[in-house]
């Protein structure tokens, strides 16, 4: 028996020192794996993934209520990210709130105003009409063409009418006799139109010398690349100074873009356009 025991112990610590020597190659080759690895763990693909997820998303959504969302959730993530996060879990929770609030009031004073300005932009109608400018001494009328809205718009194609002069010709033209267009309108073409008149030193007007200076009812047909779009404009003389009624229609969808008249304006013309706004200057503002 006592021979035995030396025999078991040398057996027991060769045991062991295979073991170490297991262990320990153990250790280098997940140390390799780990080095040279391809793959990535759970954690590491779920941040990569959610990574390359708000790039595309701001990327491909233009819409500014899909962007205020991102914004809610990421404002969110910085609390859950604070709160987890392996360099601040360590710290009070006071101090992860305050870390927490001060990057998301950070990040809130640069989006929330280009979010803002995103939807003005996106819900600000765009059209194109046709605005009275000044009246000339020859009893003409200086016309300016506008568009409204806080964009570019191009292709303008416009199609201005006297509608006066054209039912005088329509009633008092002898049968059978032509009434030529350009008796009665006026075609127009830019091939672009800036908000606030913007690339150009002067305005895009024309002037017309109308059937009936003091009475004016004027339409305009207009296609642009943001719609096409119908006006009628009506200018009235009372006693000394001038009054306005207008409405712009979508033509398409019959939706009513711009209506005013102004106070005092003739009751019995441009009955089928009601609107409290005033024409000037609301028919000038961008």
């Amino acid at each position: 028996m006592a021979d035995q025991l030396p025999q078991w112990g040398r057996a027991t610590r060769r045991t062991r020192r295979e073991q170490a020597r297991e262990l320990a190659k153990e250790i280098l080759q997940s140390n390799k794996t780990e080095r040279g690895a391809k793959y990535l763990n759970v954690s590491d693909s779920i941040s990569f993934f959610a990574l390359l997820l708000g790039v595309v998303l701001a990327i491909i959504i233009p819409a500014p209520w899909a962007k205020s969302l991102l914004l809610l959730g990421v404002c969110l993530g910085c609390f859950a990210f604070v709160r987890k996060s392996q360099w601040t879990h360590e710290w009070r929770t006071g101090q992860k709130y305050s870390v927490a609030s001060g990057i998301v009031i950070a990040l809130l004073i640069v989006a929330v105003p280009q979010l803002v300005s995103e939807w003005r932009i996106a819900r600000a109608p765009r059209f194109v009409f046709v605005t009275p400018g000044f009246a000339s001494g020859d009893d003409s009328w200086d016309f300016i063409v506008r568009p409204k809205g806080l964009e570019p718009q191009e292709s303008i194609d416009v199609e201005f009418i006297d509608v006066n002069k054209l039912e005088f010709l329509q009633h008092n033209s002898p049968p059978g006799v032509a009434v030529f267009p350009r008796e009665y309108s006026l075609l127009l073409h830019y091939d672009k139109l800036f908000p606030h008149n913007l690339g150009s030193l002067f305005a895009k007007q024309f002037l017309w010398k109308p059937f009936s200076f003091e009475h004016g009812h004027y339409a305009s047909n207009i296609s642009a690349s943001t719609g096409r779009f119908h006006e009628d404009l009506y200018i009235e003389s009372i006693g000394s100074q001038w009054r306005y009624a207008a409405s712009v229609t979508e033509i398409d969808t019959h939706h009513d873009l711009f209506t005013c008249k102004d106070p005092l304006f003739p009751a019995a013309v441009a009955t089928d356009i009601i609107s409290t706004g005033k024409c000037w200057p609301e028919m000038m503002e961008e």
